[in-house]
């Protein structure tokens, strides 16, 4: 079986709202609706404890949420069953409704009321910026952590790589925005660092996300992609000042290459007022039907075989579902892995799911 690539970009979809109109009539709640994909997920990814609590967080969100790609988080390197969700907001549509009226009813949380503010935004002031966010809720993690402010992530437009990037001058809009949505003040020292790393992005490299997780830090992660060689990266990564450990990363970026681990390459650059911190993600990217070799170069890489497996099982086509309003196609696909260097070597390795009713 071939993989399906999901698709990350929601305006590829053209217009999704017909299918929020649809799935109104197929589920209660979001919750309500992942209730009926249990099976398409291998139970060494999520077990019947982890979907429960997987479940009882979805409820919390509207069902036409299903309409735009939703993201499980899968850890390779922990042998127990468990995964995070993202949900992705758009600002127009169903689910942006539903956050602006349950925001105006003024019983809201503050969160909803946050993230009111922050559609409303990506609708006018950052809408040539960024084209949606996820949320991203921490439910069944490595450790046991468990956040109850969900993360916000703001991903970029798309601009075509061949041509000079100038978003640096609107980032701390962004930046601005993103620190209103998880409840923060600016700082002026992430802004220059921010303004740092996006000057130093070469021709065909672009931002990808700009996000918080407040639960776990006070920083922000910038994800940007687009090399195709790790002396790229690398040579990125020195000019904006990482001092993370060059010798480790060099001698994993020559093994993945080997391996045809990736494509194309992203990093994402943990960032807090004191700087960039040592701890870097890869972003591994391989071409939609190519996907089941990635998951071939991590086998060397000692993650637990039995949810590689799982991932070959769960996310490599695309189901037909009947409901009351007539057939749905569930798209599903691994959009990337990333995976972690920190002080001690690559101690995180996570594979992202993406999920699509259309």
């Amino acid at each position: 079986m071939t993989a399906t690539f999901i698709i990350t970009r929601y305006h590829e979809y053209g217009d999704w709202r017909p299918v929020e109109e649809r799935l109104l009539s197929e589920a209660e709640s979001l919750g309500d609706l992942l209730g009926d994909f249990r099976s398409f997920v291998s139970p060494a990814l999520l077990d019947e404890p982890g979907w429960l609590s997987v479940l009882a967080a979805a409820e919390q969100w509207p069902v036409t949420c299903g309409a735009l790609p939703f993201v499980f988080e899968f850890h390779l390197r922990d042998p127990r069953p468990g995964t995070d969700l993202s949900i992705t907001l758009a600002p127009r549509g169903k689910t942006a409704d539903w956050i602006r009226r349950k925001a105006d009813a003024g019983k809201a949380p503050t969160v909803i009321c946050r993230l009111a503010r922050l559609l409303d935004e990506m609708g006018t002031t950052l809408h040539g910026d960024i084209d949606r966010a996820m949320l991203e809720m921490d439910i069944v993690t490595a450790g046991g952590r468990v956040s109850r402010e969900p993360g916000v992530f703001l991903y970029f437009r798309f601009r075509e790589p061949d041509r000079p990037d100038d978003r640096w001058r609107r980032v701390d809009a962004v930046l601005s925005a993103l620190n209103a949505a998880v409840g923060r003040p600016d700082d002026e020292n992430e802004f220059r660092l921010a303004e740092r790393v996006f000057r130093a992005m070469p021709l065909g490299v672009r931002p990808i996300s700009l996000g918080a997780l407040p639960g776990r830090d006070r920083g922000f992660r910038l994800t940007v992609s687009g090399f195709t060689e790790g002396a790229e990266a690398t040579a990125f990564l020195r000019r904006v000042g990482w001092n993370g450990r060059y010798d480790a990363l060099d001698e994993a970026l020559v093994r993945l290459a080997g391996r045809r681990a990736f494509d194309w390459l992203g990093l994402m650059l943990y960032a807090s007022r004191g700087g960039l911190e040592t701890t870097l993600g890869l972003y591994l990217r391989r071409h939609p039907r190519e996907m089941p070799a990635l998951l071939d170069a991590l086998a060397g890489e000692g993650y637990v075989e039995g949810k590689l497996s799982g991932l070959r099982a769960t996310a490599t086509s695309a189901v037909a579902l009947w409901g009351r309003t007539g057939e749905f196609t569930l798209e599903r696909g691994i959009n990337h892995v990333k995976l972690v260097l920190s002080d001690t070597g690559f101690d995180q390795a996570k594979a992202y799911v993406g999920w699509v009713c259309a």
